[in-house]
């Protein structure tokens, strides 16, 4: 599990580069539940690698959610961020750096991908420019999850990709300590939390029915016990 208040240098890195991307209009019909034409997609995902300032914030969410229809997708099972967080712990940020970048261009809506580059990134002295659009594009994946929920119950968890990407989310809030974590109702995580300055609760409830049913694709439901834990 990647310590917990480590996102306060990368988020301090990331929003002093550029102004963050939430806009003040709800959502609506969230794009979390909707399908996009892969020509579209396809375009869309182009403007976000690039950090294109202009997407919207249903935009930011339809490249995130939208990725789970790519045949890239790996639910829970994670693209190499942990080697990542190692390269890191052993003062290698450089190292990390380069590898985000590779992890990146697989799975450029890793949310525990960004985190660590752009950590690396400070780390590293890597200039601002060099770094900025992945924090451009952090920002707005993060806009995107908490566009999903608020994280109070069942009904209203933030939708995630993965179970890394919770952890990025407790991170993003503040959240001091994780306490427990339990499957409920099939595909709800519930994650019981002791202190956060940007939470209110207890509890924290995520959506995770895509990374399950990846999980039910690759191994059968039967495996539903296997976990990637950030």
């Amino acid at each position: 599990m990647i310590p917990i208040r480590r996102i306060c240098s990368i988020c301090l890195f990331a929003w002093l580069a550029v102004p963050l991307a939430a806009e003040a209009a709800g959502l609506g019909g969230h794009p979390s539940g909707k399908k996009t034409d892969r020509a579209q997609y396809a375009r869309l995902c182009e403007r976000f690698e690039s950090g294109d300032t202009t997407l919207t914030s249903d935009q930011y969410a339809t490249v995130y959610y939208g990725f789970a229809a790519q045949s890239r997708y790996n639910g829970s099972l994670g693209y190499g961020e942990v080697d990542a967080m190692t390269l890191i712990e052993q003062d290698k940020p450089q190292e990390a750096f380069a590898l985000c970048e590779r992890i990146l261009s697989k799975a450029p809506v890793s949310l525990q991908g960004h985190m660590m580059l752009l950590l690396a990134a400070g780390r590293a002295a890597i200039p601002p420019e060099q770094a900025c659009r992945y924090a451009i594009r952090f920002d707005g994946l993060l806009d995107a999850v908490f566009r999903s929920g608020d994280g109070r119950s069942v009904r209203t968890a933030f939708r995630v990709l993965s179970v890394a990407d919770e952890y990025v989310v407790m991170q993003a809030l503040g959240v001091e300590s994780v306490l427990s974590q339990s499957l409920v109702e099939e595909h709800y995580d519930r994650i019981e939390i002791s202190g956060a300055t940007g939470y209110e609760g207890d509890e924290i409830y995520f959506d995770v029915s895509l990374p399950m049913k990846h999980l039910d694709k690759v191994f059968g439901k039967n495996s539903r016990t296997v976990r990637h834990t950030a």
